[in-house]
């Protein structure tokens, strides 16, 4: 299902300004993130002992899909740390990969409905902008799992997902970690 808006104009620049204008709520989203079980596993794991002799762990990071088929309308950048999705209201929201929901939130007026997971090696994902939410904290989840469903909550124009994928609270570009044949619509760049 595509969207029937033309992405193809510079119709997101605002969506960055609205990241900007709301500090505050990313600033409890990071401490949030500060005590996600994927940072905790971060300071207590990043060296392992084997016969007496220290060795640093080498952490696979998991193997994460799309959660969304659209198109991607803003990419990951030092004042969005994830990539925003544009896709249909109602459009199925579904988990990049196996984990823990350890948020599920209307605490962040900028960002709406968001979900958080936490993955194996700790790594975890962001899910924002959702119209409502399935996905119950504490409750785990498989790759694929339906968490909710694409919404314009939040400070958005148009119906999106914010999507952000973070090794412990450190942001990493998720069409860097994405299954490359995930996403139908194609990406913005490669």
């Amino acid at each position: 299902t595509r969207c029937s808006r033309d992405w193809s104009s510079d119709v997101c620049s605002s969506d960055l300004n609205a990241l900007e204008v709301c500090s505050i709520p990313l600033l409890v989203l990071l401490s949030i993130l500060a005590t996600s079980p994927a940072s905790e596993a971060t300071q207590n794991s990043s060296t392992k002992v084997r016969d007496g002799v220290p060795s640093p762990v080498i952490l696979v990071p998991p193997k994460f899909e799309w959660p969304v088929v659209g198109e991607v309308v803003n990419s990951f950048s030092p004042k969005n740390h994830g990539i925003n999705i544009a896709a249909n209201e109602g459009d199925p929201v579904r988990a990049s990969a196996d984990g823990l929901v350890f948020v599920v939130t209307t605490e962040l007026p900028a960002y709406g409905y968001t979900v958080m997971i936490s993955h194996e090696n700790q790594y975890l994902t962001v899910y924002t902008h959702l119209s409502s939410v399935l996905a119950k904290k504490g409750s785990v989840v498989k790759q694929g799992d339906l968490i909710g469903y694409v919404g314009q909550t939040g400070v958005v124009k148009f119906p999106q997902l914010h999507f952000e994928v973070r090794r412990g609270t450190e942001p990493i570009d998720p069409l860097s970690m994405l299954n490359k044949s995930g996403n139908k619509l194609g990406l913005l760049h490669e």
